[in-house]
């Protein structure tokens, strides 16, 4: 129990960092931007959101591996890793590849896809990353109409195209570093990608 305990921690304190830290891409190319800000052009509550929603997502898929999926190897540590900095990286690029446009969108979904089928190849994690970005994406529209936060370039609801694609690679890599972590045995569903 105290074991699990620390690692629900270390998911939140990961999460914390790691998302603040695209954040501040977002922040210092003026992709988005707080009516607020406390430090270093976010608000106060951005890890607290961030570690949160990691946890959120983490136990998501958690639950819905046991409901869907077949037993097998868990993720190594290698692949953990690489799904984290795909993550980011692609948070980077949202942030400064040029403007509103439809080049953008493309290059950030197309690499989204290609990150996902190599970080999980099973069909279930390619629609639970689908799933995973529309409600991150509805989340954030949320918080947009809320008057926290605000995108310099939106579409839809006050959010970007492209933003669902960071979801989706978000979902898989946590999803990974969940099973690694909770000694989650790697599943699949069906057929591969």
């Amino acid at each position: 129990m105290f074991r699990n305990s620390l690692k629900i921690v270390m998911v939140f304190i990961l999460g914390a960092i790691w998302g603040s830290i695209g954040d501040y891409y977002h922040s210092v190319t003026a992709t988005a931007g707080y009516h607020n800000p406390d430090f270093l052009g976010l608000a106060w509550w951005v890890p607290l959101l961030f570690g949160s929603a990691t946890i959120l997502i983490t136990f998501a898929l958690l639950s819905t591996d046991h409901f869907f999926r077949k037993k097998e190897r868990k993720p190594s540590l290698g692949k953990v890793l690489l799904g984290l900095v795909a993550f980011e990286g692609l948070y980077l690029l949202s942030g400064y590849l040029p403007g509103p446009s439809q080049t953008k969108v493309l290059i950030l979904y197309v690499l989204a896809v290609i990150f996902v089928v190599i970080l999980d190849t099973s069909v279930y994690a390619f629609v639970l990353s689908l799933i995973i970005a529309g409600c991150g994406t509805f989340a954030e529209s949320t918080i947009v109409s809320m008057g926290n936060f605000y995108y310099s370039h939106p579409n839809w609801n006050g959010v970007p195209y492209w933003l669902p694609s960071l979801y989706m690679v978000a979902s898989v890599a946590i999803g990974n570093m969940a099973r690694y972590l909770f000694n989650e045995k790697r599943i699949y569903v069906s057929s591969h990608l």
